[in-house]
């Protein structure tokens, strides 16, 4: 059947313990700050490049080795300075006199991991040497394509403080970059860990064992590129994109490249959370980073720009009734990939629901048919899910048999929770309250009561 995607759930659940694995090395590496392992991991699987500036000895060289070590890759560093010259990036062929032939040298570029330490310290000469390896992960030295390994990853620093004699990079160097990030100083406690830490000699990257080979990286790769896009999301990205465009403080905006790199972050950052759909939340949880490497202009904070840009351009969302009708309607067309899609969608906002409702007037009994009614939901949503991932399944008829659990579910929600009540389309999602926050108790209903009964 058309438009089927297939995965296994076994392999699903192995890539997000690798996943686990991998962020646990990092943050153990990186200690107080999962929020940049995070980022850093999601620039990793989206297959893009980094873009750290901080200051000295906050440790980008610990990050960088860690990772090429988590996931069982080589690691190479280049100290970037003034004479440093192309050919000690790349490579050079050198005449052997012994076999009359000349031979290559590989240089740091032919790693799984590179570190471009104070990138913007050497020349533009230099600095142009990366950029065939970033975007085509090969180089090409005596007219000699030379591929790179798959997984080929550049951390590039710079300090944003000493200006003297460096040389920014330029914007097309800029726009390779995935993402631009700052791990800043960290806090009270998590120094007090490293003084313990370096005074039993357990600091640094020495602990750090392979969680992964090269291959699973790839595989892991992969499986973030099928992360499912709505067209409501990249009709999202795209808005943004042309905003950026638009603006009278941006002199340069966002490219049709740095938009493709945008979803494919999203993407990662969805995977990350473990969900198979991308979200407007992901979009705009990576959105500073991304848009902060390669937007230009008259502004002294690009994080203040792209705020402003979300807050003028909230996501749009559906009412569940409206999602119903349109994944009928899809799946009586024949198309299943834009019926998965809403789906998905569809997922997302019962999940909101207990937040939704807890800025509503509900009566005791009203907060208990919209539980009952999500458990409805829920159960015919794992029922159609699955006609989705089987190739010999028919949704179609999946979805007739559970059709009327479904428009019985919505109605007894719409009843209770206005079409237009806000939704919030950033807010986390049930499956993603492991950060601390707190879900409604259903054991205490009158939370969302106005003390009346029905």
């Amino acid at each position: 059947m058309n438009g089927l995607v297939t995965p296994s759930t076994n392999a699903s659940a192995h890539d997000h313990e690798s996943v686990d694995r991998l962020r646990a090395s990092l943050n153990g590496a990186l200690r107080g700050k999962p929020d940049v392992a995070e980022m850093v991991l999601a620039c990793l699987l989206a297959r893009g490049h980094l873009l750290l500036e901080d200051l000295p000895g906050l440790g980008k060289t610990t990050l960088a080795k860690a990772l090429a070590l988590a996931v069982g890759g080589t690691f190479a560093r280049v100290q970037c300075t003034p004479d440093l010259m192309p050919s000690d990036i790349t490579g050079f062929s050198m005449f052997n006199q012994k076999t009359r032939e000349f031979e290559f040298n590989e240089g740091p570029v032919f790693s799984d991991v590179l570190l471009a330490d104070e990138i913007n310290r050497t020349t533009p000469r230099t600095q142009s040497a990366l950029f065939e390896a970033m975007a085509e992960r090969q180089v090409t030295i005596d007219r000699v394509h030379r591929p790179l390994p798959s997984t080929f990853f550049v951390i590039a620093t710079q300090n944003p403080i000493e200006s003297h004699g460096a040389y920014p990079l330029p914007e097309a160097q800029l726009d390779r970059f995935a993402a631009k990030l700052s791990i800043g100083y960290p806090d009270r406690e998590s120094e007090l860990e490293l003084l313990e830490a370096d005074s039993k000699g357990q600091l640094g990257t020495d602990e750090v064992k392979p969680v992964l080979d090269p291959a699973s990286l790839c595989r892991l790769q992969q499986r973030v590129m099928q992360t499912v896009v709505g067209e409501k999301v990249r009709r999202y990205l795209v808005d943004l994109a042309q905003a950026t465009r638009t603006d009278s403080e941006i002199d340069v905006g966002l490219s049709p490249r740095g938009l493709i790199t945008w979803q494919r972050v999203a993407q990662s950052r969805a995977f990350l959370r473990g969900r198979d759909f991308v979200s407007p939340e992901d979009v705009q949880d990576v959105a500073t980073p991304v848009l902060g490497v390669r937007l230009l202009g008259n502004f002294s904070s690009s994080d203040e720009i792209v705020s402003r840009l979300l807050e003028e351009m909230p996501a749009a969302v559906d009412s569940i009734q409206t999602i119903n009708v349109e994944i009928r309607d899809a799946i009586q067309s024949g198309n299943i990939d834009e019926a998965h899609e809403l789906l998905h969608e569809m997922e997302h906002l019962v999940d909101e629901l207990p937040d939704v409702a807890a800025d509503t007037d509900l009566t005791e009994q009203d907060w208990k048919e919209i539980q009952k009614a999500s458990e409805q939901l829920s159960e015919a949503f794992g029922k159609l899910d699955e006609s989705f991932h089987v190739e010999d399944s028919d949704p179609q008829a999946v979805y007739d048999g559970v059709a009327e659990s479904i428009d019985s579910a919505v109605e007894q929600i719409s009843q209770r929770i206005p079409a237009d009540a806000d939704v919030p389309a950033t807010g986390n999602s049930s499956s993603e309250h492991d950060h601390g926050q707190d879900e409604p108790n259903e054991a205490s209903p009158e939370e969302h009561s106005d003390g009346s009964d029905t």
